[in-house]
């Protein structure tokens, strides 16, 4: 068996006549397994075949494309770093404002676009063509919304035509821009990492972080004897919030648990317990040294 956990979620590749278990549902947010493969090609077998398949996800694909469209409330979950956006879209707003050229907004959208290159190329740890093509949308929409903002802020404005300084040119348009901005802002974000996770491949880390979720957790129960391992995959679909877990008033040698759960947890297991005899495994003359596991294909 070949144990790995740093995904926060549970899967399971065969091949090479061995177990290839993720299982990193402990108490980290949701992994969700979109970005599974159905194979994956090891290049540390010297002879034996070199093709894995996937046997087991958990959460299932069906269910992670699910849980995309169901728990994707960004600006809810991600207030603070909403309102870092809404302040983005009141500077961009001020300079646009204050001069309202075309030329100005084409430095801003470049801005934009080269900061969304970046973070897309350092999320997927390359620049190439699809990176920046969808780092073009995304800066595309982004500079639709500010030049909106912007030009009604002016249209609003075209009535009191008066000078004002600068400062308090620059207060007025706080008002309505960072919080309206921070809202358009957080769902253009969070739909951009929805889309790309669903139907590009890409942002699977930060598509599940953002929805910072406590569920489909899971852990392996082994059992060793002589001869073989038996392995049990456990998942538990639900847990209490932390604002669920209290003190047990009533602890005792009957009730010992220090915490009192509002419903019984339900842990499952997620499939058929696995078992791996000592004779059927890999010797140490078919493992190159050295080389990684496995990689994607």
């Amino acid at each position: 068996m070949v144990l790995s956990g740093d995904s926060h979620h549970y899967a399971r590749y065969t091949g090479a006549d061995s177990q290839f278990i993720t299982s990193g549902g402990g108490g980290a947010f949701l992994h969700g397994t979109l970005e599974l493969t159905p194979t994956i090609r090891t290049d540390w077998l010297k002879e034996k075949d070199d093709t894995l398949r996937l046997q087991t996800a958990y959460p299932t694909q069906q269910r992670s494309r699910e849980l995309l469209d169901e728990r994707m409330s960004f600006f809810e979950v991600n207030s603070g770093f909403s309102y870092f956006l809404g302040s983005i879209y009141l500077l961009f707003s001020f300079v646009l404002t204050s001069l309202y050229r075309w030329d100005v907004g084409l430095i801003i959208f470049v801005v934009l676009a080269g900061t969304f290159w970046g973070y897309s190329a350092y999320q997927e740890k390359k620049f190439n063509w699809p990176t920046l093509r969808y780092s073009l949308y995304h800066a595309a929409v982004h500079f639709l919304a500010i030049w909106l903002l912007s030009t009604a802020a002016l249209w609003l404005w075209s009535y009191h035509p008066i000078y004002i300084h600068w400062l308090v040119w620059l207060g007025l348009l706080a008002i309505p821009i960072v919080p309206i901005g921070a809202r358009i802002a957080a769902y253009i974000f969070g739909q951009y990492l929805k889309l790309t996770c669903k139907y590009c491949d890409r942002n699977h880390n930060d598509a599940f972080s953002s929805m910072r979720l406590n569920s489909y957790k899971n852990f392996l129960r082994i059992k060793i004897t002589h001869e073989e391992m038996t392995v049990y995959p456990i998942g538990l679909d639900a847990v209490p919030t932390r604002e669920q877990w209290t003190l047990n008033a009533n602890r005792s040698t009957a009730s010992p648990s220090i915490f009192a759960l509002p419903e019984e947890l339900k842990p499952h297991l997620i499939e058929p317990p696995i078992t791996i005899k000592a004779t059927g495994g890999l010797t140490s003359s078919e493992i190159k040294p050295g080389a990684p596991a496995a990689s994607s294909h």
